[in-house]
Order: C-alpha cells, then sequence, then structure tokens
C-alpha cells in the first residue's frame, strides 16, 4: 500500500508564510522547498552559488545529493522572495539547517498555528506539496517529473493520483444538490 502524501494547498502555504515559527531557518527553506521542489538534503547543501542569474531569471544549478542528476532549473520569483538577497557564493544559504524529530515536532506546530488541521506534515510534504500543485496548476506531469529530478514519470504518478482524488472531491459536491 502506497504511503499517504500529505501535501499543503497554496492557499495553506500562505498562511504558513504569514506565521512566526521558532525556526526561521527551517520556515524559509520549508516553504521554500514547497516552491522549488527542493530535498531537504539539496537545501542544506545549496549555496548561494547554485543560484545564478540570468538576465531576468533565477536559475538553480547543483548536483542533486540523492540522485547525482545535475539540477539546472528555473526558479520562480516567489522562492526567490523566499530566500532573500543573494550573500557571499560560498555562503550557505540555509545556514545551520537541521533535520531532526525535535524539528519535526515544532514543524507540525508551526502548521497548526497556522490552523492547517488534519494534516501530518514533515519537511518532505513541501517537496509533495510543490509537485501537487504544479499538477492542479496544470503543469503536465512530464514537466513536473522533471522538475522533480525524477528519472521517469513512474515515480512522478502518485502525485497525479491525488489530483485525480481532488477532481472527484469537488464533483462529489454537487451529489447532494436536489433540482
Amino acid at each position: 500500500e502506497e504511503a499517504k502524501i500529505e501535501f499543503l494547498t497554496i492557499d495553506e502555504l500562505k498562511l504558513l508564510a504569514k506565521t512566526e515559527f521558532s525556526i526561521p531557518v527551517m520556515k524559509k527553506a520549508f516553504l521554500f522547498s514547497a516552491f522549488s521542489g527542493l530535498r531537504f538534503v539539496d537545501c542544506k547543501a545549496l549555496l548561494w552559488e547554485n543560484i545564478q542569474k540570468d538576465q531576468d531569471s533565477y536559475f538553480l544549478r547543483m548536483r542533486e545529493k540523492k540522485t547525482g542528476s545535475l539540477q539546472n532549473q528555473i526558479l520562480s520569483n516567489t522562492a526567490i522572495k523566499i530566500i532573500g538577497e543573494p550573500q557571499s557564493p560560498e555562503a550557505s544559504v540555509f545556514p545551520n539547517l537541521k533535520y531532526s524529530g525535535s524539528n519535526n515536532k515544532k514543524l507540525q506546530k508551526w502548521v497548526e498555528a497556522a490552523g492547517i488541521k488534519n494534516k501530518k506534515v514533515r519537511f518532505h510534504s513541501a517537496r509533495h506539496s510543490f509537485a501537487t500543485n504544479q499538477l492542479i496548476l496544470d503543469t503536465s506531469l512530464y514537466t513536473v517529473s522533471k522538475l522533480l529530478g525524477h528519472k521517469n514519470t513512474k515515480t512522478s504518478e502518485r502525485y497525479a493520483k491525488i489530483v485525480d482524488k481532488i477532481k472527484e472531491k469537488a464533483i462529489k459536491k454537487f451529489d447532494d444538490i436536489d433540482l
């Protein structure tokens, strides 16, 4: 049985952005992941030299820790706003970012403080949010797969199932309407 993929909607991510978090670097990294699709391990390794500007767009250029694949993708203005102004090229974008059970509990409390209920959120939920929201916004599965750095679309298909469930839930809202 597939594990449940917990994701946050764009509106829920907006709520999180407005909510204080006791670990500011974790908040910034989580939101960046939700708008870039980057894994925790790659956020932790991200240096300012990996963020490059080309005319009027920013790009992420780095080798993924998990797959060893070269990541070369444009970044949204939202992702750039989250990380702020570039620093020294060799500096970490998310200094002192740490993953732990304790930080995951704090992450969950932050989600609940934002008024988001009934979702068990971990850092990887940000990546799930990126993928699912891209599909909801009509980005093709193939493109989402490439943005996530997946070798083939098979790995990304689990997100498409979530979107189908959202569509089904939306349609079922009409089930009890008496005409």
